[in-house]
């Protein structure tokens, strides 16, 4: 995959960044190219079955210049506007479900590690001031599960939970993410439908229920003012506390458009009011003072797997 991923830019006539040309790069980066290089160009999901004619005649006329043969005419094979109504917003999901099957595959906790580390780089780099957020706060849940004295299966599902907690952040505007003033009503519904979005895109994947429910969580206080579900504390398992508590120690810590980052001792005396006022579970904000204390400056490394 990573050659795949690698190559997509490349042209038939080798003008592409790494100059290779035609047969020198993987079939799968070929088609890659040209579906990249075609939608980009033409919208798909928005083209109408009359514009065909111009598209095709781009991919034949691009044929050891831009493409590859043999990814010119695997494109043209399907260019038809059957395909074009397949790729519509409102057909994609059933398309993608009709044309990928489900799968399972068994990984090691080494593989979960780095698989899990590649998302969370991708939802932190959405934003300069949550660049660590998903990462730290993972590194920070696996380090409590160890302290905790979690099963290996039961760690590795809570440190997953942590990962993608922010994966529906990928829709949510840089713009609104990197505010430094008060948000708009209009903008703090966008940002809190982030929750939303992740347990739509969890629950899609058989055997991430409890991850999903751990992630979907975060954003849940024990007096039943968070979000999105208003959920108590009876509501609430002890795996959703914990990823609510480590999420809020995470953005009072770190570097935020309205206010600076915070060392332990700073976090902890903004945070244990929140205690006081029925949010936090005391005994878990009373065990992550006494786990955390010796990473004053917020930083935790990642696990050593």
């Amino acid at each position: 995959v990573e050659g795949f991923v690698l190559y997509h830019h490349e042209r038939a006539d080798g003008s592409g960044p790494f100059g290779k040309k035609e047969g020198e790069t993987p079939l799968e980066a070929e088609l890659i190219a040209i579906a990249d290089s075609v939608d980009v160009m033409n919208h798909l999901e928005t083209v109408s079955p009359a514009d065909l004619p111009v598209i095709r005649w781009h991919v034949t006329d691009n044929i050891g210049v831009r493409y590859t043969r043999r990814a010119a005419e695997a494109m043209l094979k399907v260019l038809t506007p059957e395909t074009l109504e397949l790729l519509r917003c409102d057909q994609i999901q059933k398309t993608t479900d009709d044309f990928i099957p489900p799968r399972s595959v068994d990984i090691t906790d080494r593989m979960i590690y780095k698989f899990a580390e590649v998302i969370s780089r991708i939802i932190d780099y959405k934003s300069e001031f949550t660049r660590h957020h998903s990462n730290q706060i993972a590194n920070k849940v696996w380090l409590m599960a160890e302290h905790y004295s979690y099963e290996p299966v039961q760690r590795n599902q809570v440190y997953l939970a942590a990962v993608l907690h922010d994966i529906g952040k990928l829709a949510t505007p840089t713009s609104i993410l990197e505010k430094p003033a008060q948000l708009t009503k209009e903008e703090y519904r966008i940002i809190t439908d982030h929750v939303r979005m992740t347990q739509e895109i969890l629950k899609e994947i058989d055997g991430m229920e409890d991850i999903c429910a751990w992630a979907g969580n975060h954003h849940e206080k024990l007096n039943g003012s968070g979000y999105p579900r208003g959920l108590k504390g009876e509501d609430m398992d002890f795996n959703s506390r914990l990823m609510a508590c480590l999420d809020i120690y995470q953005a009072v810590s770190e570097e935020r458009p309205y206010h600076p980052a915070r060392n332990h001792q700073e976090t902890m005396s903004i945070i244990n009011p929140m205690v006081q006022n029925g949010h936090l579970d005391r005994e878990i904000i009373a065990e992550i003072d006494r786990v955390l204390a010796p990473y004053d400056s917020g930083e935790v490394p990642p696990p050593a797997i």
